[in-house]
C-alpha cells in the first residue's frame, strides 16, 4: 500500500526510540515543533521517470520494497523446495523535521532506516536484520536523481539501464548481492499513481510498483550460515511510496498483499483496519500481464476475514494465521508458508510487524505467490 509501509516508515521518525527517555522524547518533540517546515502534501499529479525514482525528501515518509521468491518452482507445485526461500528488502526514508535550519550536516533533519529477512519454510527459519542512520554522515546518503540508497554497508541503486542492484549483511556471516530486473513498465497504483487511503483525499500517497522482476541472487557465506544457495534466481516486488499523510482517524494498523498471479498478472490488495478489526479503507488493485487493470472496479468493496491465529512467541502478539478476501463472487484464500515471520524493528522503526511469504488460492486452485504484511497487531500505531 504500502504500505502499508506508510506507518513503518513515520513510526521511524527519529521523535521516539525505544533507548529515549520520556524527558528525551519531549524535548525532540519541542524542538521539532519548533524548526519543522511544513511537509509536502500529496495532490494528484502525473508521475514522471526517471526523476520519480529519485527520493522525495520534502515529504515526510518514503519507502523503497523490494520481496522475492527465490528457487525453481513450478506452477502447479504448492510450497517451496528445498533450496527455495523468501526474501524481503526495505530501506525507509523519513524528514524529521528536526534541526531543518541547522547548516551542519550533522543535523538530523534526514533519516534512513532499512529492514531485511529471508524466510525458509523447509527448516523452519526466518532470519531478519536492520540499520538506521541519519542521512549526511558516512556511509548514510540517498540520492534525488534516482533510487540510489546506501546505508552503513547496505545499498540500493537503479542503473541507467533500469536494472536494480542491491548488496547488505544477513548477520555477520551472510552477505547477500543482488540483481533485479523489471521486465514491466512501472504499475501506477490508485488513480496515475495517487493513491488514496482513506475517504478524504488528505490521506494519500504517491504509490508505484515493478510487479514482476526477475531476480539473481549471490549468498557469500562465512562459518555456520542458513544454507541458502550459493546462486539463486526467483521473482520479485517492488514498490516504491512516498507520502506526507497519516492514516485516517481510527484506524490502527493494516494488512497488505502483493501477490505474482501464476497467469502473468499482479494482485494488490489492503485494508486499513480499526481497533475493532473493521475495515477503515480498502482497495483491491488485479492487472493482467500487460498490467491492464481487470476485475473489480477502483474503490469496489472488499472484505478481509481473518482465519485462525498464531501467537508470536518474541512479541506475544496475535496475529491471523491465514485470511480469506471476499472480493464480489470470489474467494480468494491467503496461506503463509509458515507461521512465524515476524519483524522485530524496535532497534530501528520500534514497532513489531508480521512480513512473509505466502501463496494464494481460488478455491483449492493455487493462483498466486507473493507477501503478506500485518500491522498494528504488537501494538496500535500511534503516530
Amino acid at each position: 500500500m504500502n504500505r502499508r509501509r506508510l506507518i513503518l516508515a513515520m513510526a521511524a521518525s527519529g521523535l521516539w526510540h525505544p533507548h529515549l527517555g520520556r524527558a528525551q522524547s519531549n524535548q525532540a518533540q519541542r524542538a521539532s515543533t519548533a524548526n519543522r517546515q511544513d511537509y509536502a502534501r500529496v495532490v494528484p499529479r502525473l508521475l514522471v521517470f526517471p526523476a520519480d525514482h529519485g527520493a522525495h525528501p520534502a515529504f515526510r515518509t518514503e519507502w523503497w520494497y523490494l520481496t522475492a521468491w527465490m528457487g525453481d518452482l513450478s506452477d502447479r507445485d504448492s510450497g517451496f523446495g528445498p533450496n527455495a526461500f523468501g526474501l524481503q528488502l526495505t530501506f525507509f526514508r523519513r524528514r524529521t523535521g528536526i534541526g531543518e535550519l541547522n547548516p551542519s550536516r550533522f543535523a538530523p533533519r534526514q533519516l534512513l532506516l532499512a529492514h531485511a529477512a529471508v524466510s525458509l519454510p523447509s527448516k523452519g527459519l526466518h532470519r531478519h536484520d536492520e540499520r538506521a542512520g541519519r542521512a549526511g554522515v558516512a556511509g548514510v546518503r540517498f540520492s534525488e536523481a534516482t533510487t540510489d540508497l546506501s546505508l552503513n554497508g547496505w545499498t540500493f541503486r537503479r542503473l541507467d539501464s533500469g536494472r536494480y542492484l542491491a548488496e547488505l549483511t544477513l548477520g555477520e556471516q551472510t552477505r547477500l548481492r543482488l540483481s533485479l530486473d523489471p521486465t514491466q513498465p512501472p504499475t501506477l497504483r490508485g488513480t496515475n499513481g495517487f493513491s488514496q487511503k482513506g475517504p478524504s483525499d488528505d490521506f494519500a500517497s504517491f504509490y508505484y510498483s515493478h510487479t514482476h522482476m526477475q531476480v539473481q541472487l549471490e549468498a557469500e557465506t562465512q562459518g555456520q550460515s542458513l544454507g541458502l544457495p550459493k546462486l539463486s534466481k526467483g521473482l520479485g516486488w517492488f514498490d516504491h511510496e512516498w507520502s506526507s499523510s497519516i492514516l485516517p482517524p481510527g484506524a490502527v494498523g493494516w494488512d497488505w498483499i502483493g501477490i505474482h498471479l501464476l497467469n502473468g498478472g499482479s494482485l494488490m490488495a489492503f485494508q486499513l483496519r480499526s481497533q475493532t478489526a473493521e475495515a477503515v479503507w480498502t482497495e483491491f488493485d488485479e492487472r493482467d500481464r500487460l498490467g491492464r487493470r481487470i476485475g473489480l472496479a477502483p474503490g469496489a468493496a472488499v472484505r478481509w476475514e481473518a482465519v485462525g491465529q498464531w501467537r508470536s512467541p518474541n512479541s506475544l502478539a496475535v496475529y491471523p494465521r491465514a485470511w480469506i478476501l471476499h472480493a464480489a463472487d470470489r474467494r480468494l484464500e491467503i496461506r503463509p508458508l509458515m507461521p512465524n515471520q515476524e519483524f522485530d524493528g524496535r532497534s530501528s522503526t520500534g514497532i513489531v510487524y508480521w512480513e512473509g511469504a505466502v501463496e494464494l488460492y481460488d478455491a483449492s486452485r493455487l493462483i498466486g505467490r507473493g507477501y503478506l504484511e500485518m500491522t498494528g497487531y504488537a501494538q496500535a500505531m500511534q503516530l
